[in-house]
């Protein structure tokens, strides 16, 4: 299904609508969920119109400018902290679906001056299964690895981008191209470049999380009219900062969602 409008100004285009609904199990949710990020979305346009029309565009730029320079500077002076850094990992999926051969990560880390190279040279070409991912989700996946180096109260922007070099060869299962399939790169291959970028930092002898599941492992359950859906089943890494997220506790927490959904003597 190519790209559709599912609505046009304040009226949702009701055959997409429709469409949409009869392939989900609960439509009247899903109804609730669209109306809800339409609402969302027109109070935070009221409220970026309101705020433009008090501050004025020039102000409202200079701060926005402001922002990512600031994240930008400190990002570069943790990595000029760093020092000389040199790394390089390799790693793969275990198959894509369709055949059981690996889909190869690899990646060579180096500091230029205060900001990383990431060069993924050697990386897989696109396969035929659903887990290649497009450029954009290899860049996300370095923004995250470079902010988890960084202080809490950097903010998460762009700026952090900013001191990244990404060297992907073009067409590589990770700068998927049409018609490559790409469901499973958002939640398999950007775990796995993650983990491919930790390894390279910590052969360059920096410190990072350790590995965590290595997968986003959807958990889906429901039942009649409901359903729920977590896309975080599992742990993750300490670091030196401290433990990891424990994969325990959020299994305990979605049993105790799903005793809650029960009917009485369920």
């Amino acid at each position: 299904m190519p790209p559709v409008r599912i609505a046009r100004g304040d009226k949702f285009e009701e055959d997409i609508l429709a469409l949409v609904l009869a392939n989900v199990r609960t439509p009247d949710e899903r109804m609730g969920d669209l109306k809800a990020q339409r609402a969302a979305c027109a109070a935070g346009s009221e409220g970026w119109i309101a705020l433009l029309k008090r501050e004025g565009i020039d102000r409202m730029r200079a701060a926005g400018d402001a922002l990512l320079d600031y994240t930008e500077r400190r990002a570069r002076a943790r990595i000029a902290q760093l020092g000389a850094v040199a790394g390089k990992a390799r790693d793969a999926l275990e198959g894509d679906g369709v055949t059981e051969d690996d889909v190869v990560v690899a990646v060579s880390v180096q500091s230029i001056g205060d900001g990383f190279r990431f060069d993924f040279e050697g990386t897989s070409p696109m396969v035929r299964g659903n887990v290649n991912c497009p450029a954009a989700v290899a860049r996300a996946a370095s923004v995250f690895v470079l902010r988890t180096l960084l202080d809490d109260d950097v903010p998460t922007n762009d700026g952090i981008a900013r001191a990244l070099d990404l060297r992907i060869p073009p067409g590589c299962a990770i700068d998927a191209r049409w018609p490559a399939a790409v469901a499973a790169g958002n939640v398999e291959m950007s775990q796995r470049i993650t983990d491919t970028l930790f390894a390279a930092l910590a052969d360059a002898g920096v410190d990072v999380p350790a590995q965590g599941q290595g997968t986003m492992n959807n958990i889906t359950f429901g039942g009649a009219g409901w359903t729920f859906y977590e896309t975080l089943g599992g742990g993750q890494g300490a670091s030196p900062r401290g433990d990891g997220p424990s994969g325990l506790s959020l299994v305990l927490s979605l049993i105790s969602v799903d005793v809650r959904g029960c009917s009485p003597g369920t």
